[in-house]
């Protein structure tokens, strides 16, 4: 490598901001800073320094600068590899730009940096000449010289202010933007001549990289302090800066401190940020809506967001089996964590266990129906129909289970105001007796005769009453009559007959009765009484029509014409007779 003499233009420093490393004293050392310029060869060169750290470079091209290095101070020997060296003591809060240098043997010079901090809104500019060659320096058109080896005086220029560097004939324009730090070094040789500077954005960038590092200090254990207490409590433990953050917690109560970050007991600097954590209380969450889907998919999304669930069954005509109908609490609130959600699932059309319909009327039947989700058929006595007349008998039977929205036919007694009885055997041979238009409270009777089967029921107020009676007892083979009585809406006595009917069918007619209606003994009474009364009237108006008139007796004369005349007649008689 040919020796050449080397002017150099260089900014040696960029602000690293690495985090430093945290030791144990309370009191620590300032770091420094190092940088290194090949000023020497055109080929690219590396560096060595050899001290408290070790640092060896990449390959450093003609008049360029390594990245800055910030070390710890103390001496350093720095070696490039074309053979320049120096020896150099680093002081704490210095920094340092190292340029090697043609000369006889090859050195090289170290070149301290001004680190105090750039006005705001201006620029710093300084140049320095390491060799014999003259450098001139042109700001705003005001040239300067600086001599070989000489720092120039710190030029501080408004912002934009043009600034120039002369080496050789070769002029660089300098860029002065505001609030930053151009260090300018230039090389000069046999082989090359050139500028060449570096900017740091802002001074005080490097002066807080440089400075002591503060002290260390021990986050305090703050748990279950108010959030104020436990702030003055990080403070007087010597940290600078607290942030505070919400937490939810089951077991601290709200306002409380619940932890801190970094944790109790932990030894840092005291310029770093505590965050200490609050207690907002329990943790929450809005129940989502579920609804509509299958209940272990819902159980899923419930899951998902930190709660539990439980499930009822209910039955719904609108949601299919086994799909969510509703959740309580409902989609949207607002509930602790863990909390148990009730998802009420589909069991598909609810079940209906058919009720009594009778002796009630049409309308009353109707209600009753559409209570309990039955659609109600009202049948009519076709030969005598009473739209206001009572139930007697209904299909399906009492208490029998059906789906929602079946059919249940009700029958109507006849029109009458007379009191009616109905009787039926079921297919389990359940007789079911019931009467209309009884007296209100009075006992009607229902026995099969000649047998021991027999109960009574008492008539609504509205003169309806039913009976059962069981007759599987009785030999189904044989023909059994049933007689009813009781007591009608008039007082009279009522009974009537009627033959067993096979099973399922209901009899209507009674076959005889026994009872007479007091109408009848009236009409019988007074039909009587008109027949005397026209018999007597035509017996006295006979006997007064055939009465003969007496004649004058004759005395004169004899008898004789009678005699014959009688005997005439009874000769005429016999000969009628005869004939």
């Amino acid at each position: 490598m040919s020796r050449v003499r080397t002017f150099a233009l260089m900014l040696a420093l960029v602000v690293a901001t690495s985090a430093i490393a945290v030791s144990g004293a309370s009191a620590q050392t300032a770091s420094a800073q190092l940088a290194f310029v090949n000023g020497a060869s055109t080929d690219a060169v590396t560096v060595s320094a050899t001290g408290p750290d070790q640092i060896t470079t990449d390959p450093i091209l003609f008049a360029t600068a390594s990245e800055p290095v910030v070390v710890t101070p103390g001496t350093y020997d720095v070696a490039f590899s074309d053979g320049s060296v120096v020896e150099l003591d680093v002081e704490p809060g210095t920094a340092w730009t190292v340029v090697s240098q043609l000369a006889d043997p090859l050195t090289a010079v170290a070149f301290p940096v001004v680190v105090e901090p750039v006005p705001q809104g201006q620029a710093v500019v300084v140049v320095w000449n390491a060799e014999a060659v003259p450098v001139e320096i042109s700001v705003d058109g005001d040239a300067r010289q600086v001599a070989p080896d000489e720092q120039h005086s710190i030029v501080t220029v408004d912002a934009g202010t043009p600034v120039e560097v002369s080496v050789s004939g070769v002029v660089t324009d300098i860029g002065t933007a505001a609030d930053n730090y151009i260090d300018v070094f230039a090389v000069a040789s046999a082989d090359a001549t050139g500028v060449a500077s570096a900017v740091v954005g802002s001074m005080q960038a490097l002066i807080d990289a440089l400075a002591p590092p503060p002290a260390n200090a021990v986050v305090p254990d703050v748990e279950g302090q108010s959030a104020a207490d436990a702030t003055a409590a990080i403070l007087a433990a010597g940290f600078t800066s607290v942030a505070q953050a919400d937490e939810t917690s089951d077991t601290i109560e709200i306002g409380l401190a619940i932890r801190t970050d970094p944790a109790a007991g932990t030894e840092l600097q005291i310029d770093q940020t505590i965050t200490l954590y609050v207690s907002s209380g329990v943790p929450t969450v809005a129940v989502p809506d579920v609804t509509g889907l299958v209940a272990g998919d819902a159980a899923s999304a419930l899951d998902d967001v930190g709660l539990a669930s439980e499930t009822v069954e209910q039955s719904s005509d609108d949601v299919e089996l086994g799909f969510v109908i509703s959740t309580s609490p409902v989609a949207g609130t607002v509930v602790a964590v863990d909390t148990v959600v009730t998802m009420a699932v589909s069991t598909g059309p609810e079940d209906v266990t058919v009720p009594s319909f009778l002796g009630l009327t049409s309308d009353e039947a109707q209600s009753l129906a559409d209570q309990l989700d039955l659609a109600l058929v009202v049948e009519e006595d076709a030969d005598d129909p009473d739209p206001d007349g009572l139930v007697v008998e209904q299909t399906p039977p009492v208490d029998e289970v059906v789906p929602a929205g079946t059919e249940v036919t009700v029958f109507l007694a006849p029109a009458t105001e007379d009191p009616w009885t109905s009787i039926k055997l079921d297919p389990n041979r359940i007789l079911t007796a019931a009467g209309i238009n009884f007296q209100a409270g009075s006992t009607a009777s229902v026995s099969v005769l000649d047998t021991s089967l027999t109960t009574t029921a008492t008539a609504d107020t509205s003169g309806y009453w039913i009976a059962t009676l069981d007759t599987n007892s009785l030999d189904p083979t044989l023909t059994f009559r049933v007689v009813v009585t009781g007591t009608a809406e008039d007082g009279t006595a009522y009974e009537q007959t009627f033959t067993l009917p096979p099973p399922g069918e209901s009899v209507d007619e009674p076959e005889a009765s026994d009872g007479v209606p007091t109408w009848v003994w009236i009409l019988v009474v007074v039909l009587i009484v008109a027949a005397a009364v026209l018999g007597t009237v035509l017996v006295m108006n006979n006997r007064q029509g055939s009465a003969p008139t007496d004649p004058e007796p004759d005395v004169s004369e004899p008898d004789v014409g009678d005699a014959d005349v009688g005997d005439a007649d009874a000769s005429g008689d016999g000969d009628r007779a005869e004939g």
